[in-house]
């Protein structure tokens, strides 16, 4: 038996109730003013089937509008105003960044793009994922974090070897960086 996956409802809620919060804790909310969320997206994306899905159902579900934009067309068409640094793409006020893209370093082939991305985390806009879970979320952060000695930085030895039971195996590729156990790995890769 499958159990129940709720994702394609509280996916949409999650993201209206916090862009509707967003917008309260600012003192902005009221009938003149909506929430509106940002998919940040890749130039040219083709997967959008899922993302579609999630727009209709923040606008069918919760009235909450949203806009989709690249890094590229960012770098042009977003800016913050005022001490608050709210939120403007091509003058509509963002509640919430939705990024659905930014994962790589395909994203970010010019200055320009870090400049976007910068602009964006400097915001008072809600981020999601925030950057701290987006770098956590990279595999070199994980094989960093996989090291002897990383995780006791942020938490008892007893619960860093808890959580390294539960890790897969993380090693570099890095000629220079190598381990015997990353040497093992190619080697069996490759045989």
């Amino acid at each position: 038996r499958v159990p129940q996956n709720l994702a394609d409802k509280a996916l949409p809620r999650a993201l209206a109730t916090a862009a509707k919060l967003q917008l309260e804790q600012a003192g902005a909310s009221g009938s003149n003013v909506r929430p509106l969320v940002l998919f940040v997206v890749q130039d040219g994306e083709r997967n959008s089937f899922d993302q579609r899905w999630l727009e209709y159902e923040l606008w069918d579900a919760h009235g909450v509008a949203t806009i989709r934009r690249s890094l590229t067309q960012l770098a042009t068409r977003a800016r913050l105003e005022g001490d608050e640094r709210t939120l403007l793409v091509d003058d509509q006020r963002v509640a919430l960044v939705y990024y659905r893209a930014g994962y790589t370093p395909n994203d970010y082939p010019g200055e320009e793009q870090w400049d976007a991305r910068t602009l964006l985390e400097r915001s008072s806009a809600i981020k999601c994922p925030s950057v701290q879970y987006h770098l956590v979320g990279t595999k070199k952060v994980q094989q960093e974090l996989a090291r002897p000695g990383q995780l006791e930085k942020f938490v008892s030895a007893e619960d860093a070897e808890r959580l390294r039971r539960s890790f897969a195996g993380l090693w570099s590729l890095d000629r220079g960086a190598q381990d015997d156990g990353a040497r093992a790995a190619v080697e069996d890769a490759i045989a």
